[in-house]
């Protein structure tokens, strides 16, 4: 369920944090903020990791964590990984045109 870079601490992270949240039941998710950010080294390179929590109709909650890796000259690589959940707690893995306006 990831589609996170290969290697790096920052992945590493980002995985544990999208784990965790997966094992989080609807209502623990609801209480989440609706951004939040973690600043961290990436071999060198200046990264975040951020979650981003969104509410959808019929009372269902959108989970994206978020990596973004600053490169050279002003670029930057970003990538995200996420899933919805509904009340019932089940859970809708977020394909990759879902995840467009996160990368």
């Amino acid at each position: 369920m990831t589609r996170f870079p290969v290697d790096g601490p920052l992945t590493a992270e980002a995985e544990r944090e999208l784990q965790r949240l997966w094992q989080s039941t609807w209502r623990e998710l609801l209480e989440l903020p609706a951004h939040s950010q973690l600043d961290l080294d990436d071999g060198g390179k200046r990264g975040t990791i951020s979650i981003y929590r969104d509410l959808l109709p019929q009372e269902r909650v959108r989970v994206v964590v978020q990596i973004y890796v600053s490169g050279r000259l002003g670029s930057a690589q970003v990538s995200a990984d996420g899933f919805v959940v509904a009340m019932d707690d089940t859970r809708v893995e977020l394909q990759d045109e879902d995840l467009y306006e996160f990368t």
